[in-house]
């Protein structure tokens, strides 16, 4: 597979395209955004037009919180056997004990031909190389328990006995706040990801169940 030569593409709106009329169960779904009214909240834009929608996670005062908003989420242990057309994973694979054993479980869910969607920081992003070389150490998120490279995402799929029929590269979704951040993210790592795709912020990678 060519990573070097995917497209970039901007988050929300390739997920939405992957579940618009489909059935959907959005996985670490209270996660994706401390305010659950934010436009940052891609379990909000999924509800928007999927044809039905649950949300699984393991944080009770979040679910509660996003359930008084009339979300359907679940606890992880709430799920029964019922299946899916597609299952999307944004941004939580890194956060997991065992990534392949997490793919395996919610697998189970996807109807034939269904599919997978995870999104997740890319470890090699530009970023990562100027907060070592001004910082002296990359910026890493404590909750997270590994960083996955593209190329690893085909011995997982291997694993899992899933086949990746897609994959793109993320645009960044975060927005800085200190000055000199948002000038290189504008101006600085633009070039650098025009030049090599693998310094792109995020990726995501789409697995297919026969």
């Amino acid at each position: 597979m060519e990573f070097s030569k995917a497209k970039v593409k901007y988050k929300i709106p390739f997920v939405q395209s992957l579940t618009s009329g489909k059935s959907v169960l959005d996985v670490g779904c209270v996660g994706q955004d401390n305010d659950f009214t934010s436009e940052a909240w891609v379990h909000k834009h999924l509800k928007a037009g999927a044809s039905s929608l649950i949300g699984v996670d393991i944080n009770k005062d979040g679910i509660a919180k996003a359930k008084e908003l009339g979300f359907d989420i679940l606890h992880a242990d709430e799920l029964s056997d019922q299946e899916f057309d597609v299952i999307t994973m944004l941004d939580v694979i890194e956060h997991v004990n065992d990534i392949c054993q997490f793919i395996e479980t919610y697998a189970k869910h996807l109807k034939s031909g269904g599919r997978m969607v995870i999104t997740t920081p890319n470890p090699f992003n530009i970023r990562q190389f100027f907060n070592i070389a001004f910082f002296g150490k990359p910026s890493i998120n404590p909750e997270h328990t590994s960083f996955i490279d593209p190329i690893n995402f085909i011995e997982i799929s291997t694993r899992v006995n899933m086949k990746i029929e897609q994959f793109y590269w993320l645009k960044e979704y975060d927005q800085p706040r200190k000055l000199y951040m948002k000038i290189l993210q504008s101006v600085v790592f633009p070039i650098f990801r025009g030049f090599r795709r693998h310094y792109e912020a995020n990726y995501a990678v789409v697995l297919k169940k026969d």
